[in-house]
């Protein structure tokens, strides 16, 4: 049994029909990924504030969950969980509330109902929680609700705070629910029993017994009503104290003074305290320690696992995440010799002492579901891409391998290739996907002069050298069409080469003159074949980046004449200031030259481009040098290449914005 889908209507950022969130779960890991403000938060607690928690945390509806638009404030929002899966065991735990789906099988559904009585002026809200797939079934409350409970590690939390004694601390309801802990409740005490007093509850109790019993608290007391309360007393009044152990000694006043910490090295002498990492870590362990224990179906709500962890610990977190959602083989078997116990008995061994039951929940780890956010690229690339969940305005769109456009091929390739630099594509407004190391270091450059800023636009790119471009892209695809409302764009090289460029540039490519209009279109269509949705393909005007950038405008050329030339220089001795600008001198004094004596630009670009198609020089040094000259020689939108205009202003939105 697990938690399979999750609808919200007028639920804050989720509105009604199309706009409402339907989400489909996985048993095991689910990861939901996306910026800010998308939705990610609302999806976790609208499963909060339908299933409830097992912390004591206080959850109401306030006015600000209903949806909000132009037509004002919704006056009332749904929330429905469904439980598929039911083995035998949960239909019969279940059987009052279950439901049948469109094949038959037993479903669990809890749906929650708020509603504003009085407008949002008082705030007045009626909340009524029944089963049922249109919420008609029965009321769901007692043990049910128990049952159901998920457990919710909250962002930025304090898990210092969170594992420290206190009244309802979080590490006594953590340990309480714990089966063995639950057992230490007995007081095995005797004053007349010697060595007795060994539960918990036990062990407090011998405490207070030896507390009134020593001489010092005693005389102390005495003192204290002989020599002064005995003063206040009048007539036959009794009035006399004890000193003894403050509060009482049931099992949870106990659990409530025990505090969780790290523990000292071995090379300190007293404890320190530890960082904000490695407590948060051993908060998580804690709350693993209860959803494995539970005999409830162990959810777990997580934002931001990634919270105060370094990358590494942050892979650790996901390897512990990835077992506790897997099933667990079982224990080993008895020893040979000794009888297996029923279930609820116990086998008792030659020593006498009693063996644990073989259907103790501690001895077998129960699978954990886990709903996780992230904003966190390390997280992202380590998470089968399948188990992700893309949240962007408001929608949730699944990247399991029915409802996306990547096919079986795609999924192994991304899960091979898919790293921490190429996962930031799961949070950006927009995404451009392009081939090599100077794009990726150039066209930041060009579009922050531009007046088309990827920071400001919230823009990702992406390097995925010259493979697997589409199946990226692939991923913003849906089977059903639907348009994300996220841009991509894919930059890539048309490779056709120029007419005056020599035999040995040319390769196995083709030139301009060998192809004729409809097979020069025939090839750009072959390369925007797997466009749709929000996903398209520029394809550059001539030949390669390099090229169409010194051949859009003279002033481009000395851009990237300037760059080649010293990372010529660089591959020997790396140019100091001085150097860098007597090479430019003279680069641009030739640049103006060729200009001047009515050589046609094309026939420059292929003289500067020359050093790099031999592979003479770097190009991913020569984008580094020509983001440096773009400021200096005040490039501008219309220095640059048209096909780089147009993605420019598609993914940064300056254009028509895509369908949503």
């Amino acid at each position: 049994m697990y938690l399979s889908e999750v609808l919200a209507e007028n639920f804050r950022v989720f509105g009604s029909g199309e706009k409402s969130l339907q989400l489909s779960l996985q048993p095991g890991l689910n990861a939901l990924v996306g910026e800010n403000d998308g939705g990610k938060s609302a999806i976790v607690d609208a499963i909060r504030l339908c299933l409830l928690t097992t912390s004591q945390d206080y959850q109401r509806y306030c006015v600000d969950d209903f949806h909000c638009n132009s037509d004002g404030r919704t006056n009332s929002l749904r929330i429905r969980c469904r439980f598929s899966d039911l083995d035998i065991a949960d239909q019969a735990c279940f059987m009052e509330w279950l439901t049948t789906d469109e094949n038959g099988l037993p479903v669990l559904y809890v749906q929650t109902t708020a509603t504003l009585l009085d407008g949002k002026q008082l705030g007045r809200i009626a909340v009524v929680t029944h089963s049922g797939e249109n919420g008609n079934g029965p009321t769901v409350e007692g043990m049910m609700r128990e049952l159901l409970k998920t457990t919710y590690l909250r962002p930025l939390r304090d898990a210092e705070a969170e594992l420290s004694p206190g009244r309802n601390s979080r590490l006594s309801q953590i340990l309480v629910s714990h089966p063995q802990i639950a057992l230490e409740a007995n007081n095995d005490f005797s004053p007349e029993v010697a060595d007795s007093g060994t539960t918990l509850v036990g062990i407090m109790k011998r405490a207070e017994h030896a507390v009134a019993g020593n001489q010092a608290v005693l005389a102390a007391n005495n003192t204290i009503n002989d020599n002064y309360l005995g003063r206040f007393q009048i007539g036959s009044d009794s009035l006399t104290s004890e000193v003894g152990v403050a509060g009482d000694t049931t099992l949870s006043r106990i659990l409530e003074k025990l505090e969780l910490v790290i523990a000292k090295p071995e090379s300190s002498t007293e404890r320190t305290r530890r960082g904000l990492g490695y407590n948060n870590a051993l908060f998580m362990s804690a709350e693993l320690l209860l959803l494995g224990s539970r005999e409830a179906y162990p959810t777990l709500l997580i934002e931001e696992p990634e919270a105060h962890l370094h990358p590494q610990l942050q892979a650790c977190v996901i390897d512990l995440l990835n077992e506790k959602t897997s099933p667990q083989t079982a224990k080993e078997d008895n020893q040979e010799g000794e009888p297996d116990a029923e279930p609820g008995e116990i086998n008792v061994g030659e020593d006498g002492e009693a063996d644990v039951p073989i259907d103790d929940p501690t001895d077998v780890d129960r699978p954990v579901q886990v709903l996780m956010t992230t904003h966190s690229p390390n997280l992202a690339s380590t998470i089968p891409l399948s188990r992700i969940t893309l949240v962007s305005c408001g929608r949730a769109y699944s990247l399991a391998p029915a409802v996306t456009k990547l096919s079986k091929s795609d999924y192994a390739f991304l899960e091979r290739f898919l790293d921490a630099t190429k996962a930031n594509l799961f949070f950006a407004r927009g995404v451009a996907i392009v081939e090599g190391d100077a794009e990726n270091i150039l066209l930041p450059a060009l579009a922050e002069l531009t007046g088309f800023s990827f920071r400001k636009n919230g823009l990702s790119i992406v390097n995925v050298g010259h493979t697997g471009l589409f199946r990226y892209s692939n991923i913003f695809r849906r089977q059903d069409d639907t348009i994300l409302p996220i841009r991509v764009a894919c930059i890539r090289d048309r490779d056709i080469v120029p007419n005056c460029a020599p035999d040995e540039l040319k390769g196995k490519l083709k030139r301009q003159s060998d192809l004729n209009a409809q097979q020069h279109q025939a090839r750009i269509d072959k390369f925007r074949a797997s466009d749709g949705g929000s996903v398209k393909t520029f394809v550059s005007d001539h030949w390669t980046f390099e090229y169409d950038l010194a051949a859009a405008s003279w002033k481009m050329a000395k851009v990237i004449h300037r760059a080649v030339s010293c990372a010529s220089e660089a591959e020997s001795k790396w140019p100091n200031d001085a150097r860098i600008k007597e090479i430019c001198e003279d680069v641009d004094q030739s640049v103006d030259s060729s200009e001047a004596e009515g050589k046609s630009l094309e026939e420059a670009a292929v003289l500067i481009y020359t050093p790099l198609r031999k592979n003479d020089v770097s190009k991913t040094m020569s984008a580094q040098f020509a983001s440096k000259f773009l400021d200096e020689l005040k490039v501008g939108i219309g220095d640059l290449p048209s096909y780089l205009r147009e993605a420019f202003t598609y993914v940064t939105g300056s254009g028509d914005e895509p369908a949503v």
